[in-house]
């Protein structure tokens, strides 16, 4: 049996959880704040909530002075392959002057003026387009980068994962579900998140996940070399990328894709924080 086999039996078995339902990588979260980087000034902030977008654009009108519209309920659409579209109704605003006490609800109004959709081609990269009037406006945005996140941390959960394009076709979608800690960490230029838990022979077992960070608004991404250890030996090893690095005071995921010599793993990594 080779290395890889005992692995994934050893982890399997030894979490008891072979035929529990396939792990798959979560939906992307567009809740941020978007732009184009060649066209400073204007934006759209985005949030989002199940399947439903509210997104507020600032810009300018034709006299250079500013102005801001709301899309209040942008629903999903049919969308090409590998794209994840929504779309609704354009509205522009008006109400009680900010400095008035006490702000009167009733002076608040809104004036339909024209259509938006937004094109996500990855969970980092879409297209807005919008119309205001008689005028339609393309723009191709993307997240904006306030700061970097600190992934150090101590989390309980661990790495979910289902297999596919195995050597031996008798692997695939199979589950590789690893229970235990994350621990994120910084040395230099490094990072890294080890996934640490107990094999069912009671043996203590590790996945390390060493490279480089990198910030795209409130998401992050790592990718490099992996492997997995126990009692000194590694059990395998390849290269992995994780996307959507979601850190949160209460605790971080993100989606993997992990390969080695056997195996492509797919799914998630994460857990509640704990320090």
């Amino acid at each position: 049996m080779t290395s890889f086999h005992r692995f994934f039996a050893a982890a399997a078995l030894g979490l008891g959880l072979c035929g529990n339902a396939a792990a798959t990588p979560a939906t992307a979260d567009y809740t941020d704040i978007w732009w184009n980087p060649t066209e400073n000034g204007w934006g759209i902030n985005i949030v989002q909530q199940g399947s439903t977008l509210f997104a507020t654009i600032f810009l300018y009108g034709n006299d250079n002075t500013n102005r801001w519209f709301i899309a209040s309920n942008l629903a999903t659409l049919p969308a090409n392959a590998g794209q994840t579209k929504f779309g609704g109704v354009l509205y522009q605003t008006n109400g009680t002057f900010f400095a008035t006490v006490p702000y009167n609800p009733a002076q608040f109004g809104l004036v339909e003026v024209g259509t938006m959709t937004v094109t996500f081609d990855t969970s980092n990269t879409g297209t807005l387009v919008y119309t205001v009037g008689q005028t339609t406006v393309t723009k191709n945005i993307t997240r904006t980068t306030i700061s970097t996140n600190d992934i150090t941390g101590i989390f309980f959960g661990g790495m979910l994962s289902k297999t596919s394009n195995c050597v031996n076709n008798a692997n695939n979608n199979l589950e590789l579900n690893l229970l235990g800690t994350v621990t994120g960490t910084t040395t230099g230029n490094t990072s890294n998140y080890r996934v640490d838990y107990t094999l069912n022979n009671g043996a203590a077992a590790s996945c390390n996940f060493a490279g480089t960070y990198s910030q795209l608004g409130r998401m992050g991404a790592m990718s490099g070399q992996w492997s997995c250890t126990t009692t000194g030996t590694i059990l395998n090893s390849g290269t992995y990328q994780i996307t959507q690095i979601d850190i949160q005071k209460a605790g971080m995921n993100g989606n993997v894709v992990a390969v080695d010599a056997a195996c492509t793993y797919t799914g998630t990594i994460g857990g509640i924080r704990y320090q």
